[in-house]
C-alpha cells in the first residue's frame, strides 16, 4: 500500500474513531468539559473584553483551518504538514490515560483514546516515511 493510501485509510479511522471517542464521553459523562471551560475563562481573563478574546479565538481556529485545508489540497509537504498536525492532536489524547493513571480510576473517554492515540502514533510515522519520499513530498510543490 502507498503512503498516500496508507494516510487516506488512518484518516478515515480517525474520523470513525473521533465520532466513537466523542460518543464514550457522551454516554459516560462529560465532565472534562468543565476543565475545558475553566481553561477558556482563564484565557478570557487575559483580555479587558472577553468576547474580545473568544472573537480572536475563533479568528486563529478558522485561520488554522483553513490552512489546513489548503494544505490537504496543495499536496506535497504541505499536506505531510497537515497529517502530521492530525497526529500530534491525536497522541495528546494522551491525558486520559494520565488522569487514569494519577487517579487511579476510569477517565471518560480511556477507552477510546488507545487507538485515537495509536492512529496518530501511525499518522506520524507516514508522515515520516512521506517526508522521505521525493515524489509525494514534491507532489504539488
Amino acid at each position: 500500500m502507498s503512503n498516500k493510501q496508507n494516510i487516506q485509510r488512518l484518516i478515515g479511522c480517525l474520523v470513525i474513531i473521533g465520532a466513537l471517542h466523542m460518543t464514550e464521553q457522551l454516554l459516560f459523562g462529560i465532565q472534562q468539559i468543565y476543565e475545558v471551560k475553566r481553561i477558556f475563562a482563564s484565557y478570557q481573563s487575559w483580555f479587558r473584553d472577553p468576547d474580545w478574546g473568544t472573537v480572536l479565538f475563533i479568528f486563529i481556529m478558522g485561520t488554522l483551518l483553513n490552512l489546513i485545508a489548503y494544505s490537504l489540497i496543495a499536496g506535497g509537504r504541505l499536506l505531510l504538514l497537515a497529517v502530521g498536525f492530525f497526529g500530534v492532536q491525536a497522541i495528546t489524547e494522551v491525558h486520559h490515560l494520565v488522569n487514569v493513571i494519577t487517579h487511579g480510576t476510569y477517565n471518560v473517554g480511556t477507552v477510546t483514546s488507545i487507538p485515537f492515540m495509536a492512529i496518530g502514533v501511525l499518522l506520524l510515522r507516514e508522515v515520516v516515511r512521506g517526508w522521505r519520499d521525493t515524489t509525494l513530498a514534491h507532489a504539488g510543490d
